[in-house]
């Protein structure tokens, strides 16, 4: 048996296996290609939707389970005819959230804004995507991304109103999102436990992320990769392993890649 045949790779997206400013996964194209090519699963995990995810794993080639929205749902690949993934919700339906928060902002007159605020053209406007990409954007299960534009203090007591109503709030790389008591770690541990289901060697698992909504994810992990980034020193992360390449977004992850590979699963961690 292979080293890597016991092995799982997830990853978040933006800011780590795509470029934060235009996207591009190209610079990890070669290591992306060394997991198909030896049939590692990898997983995406992001605060995407399904709508975009599934965009992004056909052009990656990949058709693995995904964790969708910050572990809002885990979508698995279907086998029934005529439906590519079957969605598994973690937490409430997104109306349901933004009927809380969206109250919340009137009865204290808070000042932030969401993507059930904007239209599309105003989301591709500020994520940098084109329209179609944008309305994909809008398509939620179960999160609302917001930008908070009122005070630090106003924030925390944001933070304490949603933990009254088993919500949360997380920072990712552009937004805050709002969200259930679910994360990003669920939804590996519910992946890894079905490919790990009959197997006689435990699985193992390397993780990629950037921000603090990828720190539970990697905390998960054999081997955690912390990619550098604006919000990366934020994490707090207690993992086996724990690489940190120089270079941001799918730069690092390749050169981490890399480490993780040519050490056949065992690299030392970095500093």
């Amino acid at each position: 048996m292979s080293w890597y045949q016991n092995w799982m790779a997830v990853t978040d997206l933006d800011g780590t296996l795509l470029d934060h400013d235009d996207y591009s996964w190209q610079p990890a194209a070669k290591a992306v290609a060394t997991l198909k090519e030896h049939e590692v699963p990898l997983v995406l995990a992001s605060s995407k939707t399904l709508a975009e995810m599934r965009l992004l794993a056909t052009e990656l080639g990949i058709h693995q389970p995904m964790i969708v929205e910050n572990g809002a749902a885990v979508a698995w690949p279907s086998e029934e005819e005529g439906e590519d993934y079957r969605v598994e919700a973690m937490g409430s339906p997104r109306d349901e959230l933004i009927e809380v928060i969206h109250q919340l902002r009137e009865e204290n007159g808070w000042e932030f804004s969401g993507f059930a605020d904007w239209s599309a053209e105003e989301v591709a406007e500020d994520c940098g995507l084109d329209l179609e990409r944008a309305e994909l954007a809008r398509q939620r299960h179960g999160t609302e991304p917001l930008v908070w534009e009122d005070t630090e203090d106003a924030y925390a007591q944001f933070l304490v109103e949603l933990e009254s109503q088993d919500l949360r709030a997380v920072r990712g790389g552009r937004y805050i999102h709002v969200m259930g008591e679910f994360d990003k770690a669920d939804g590996l541990r519910a992946v890894a436990e079905t490919f790990g289901k009959g197997s006689a060697t435990p699985l193992r698992i390397i993780a990629f992320g950037d921000s603090p909504n990828d720190e539970a994810m990697l905390c998960a992990a054999d081997v955690a990769v912390r990619i550098r980034s604006r919000k990366s020193s934020e994490m707090k992360v207690q993992a086996p392993v724990l690489l940190q390449p120089e270079q941001p977004g799918p730069y690092g992850w390749a050169e981490a890649f890399e480490e993780w590979w040519s050490n056949q699963g065992a690299p030392q961690s970095t500093s």
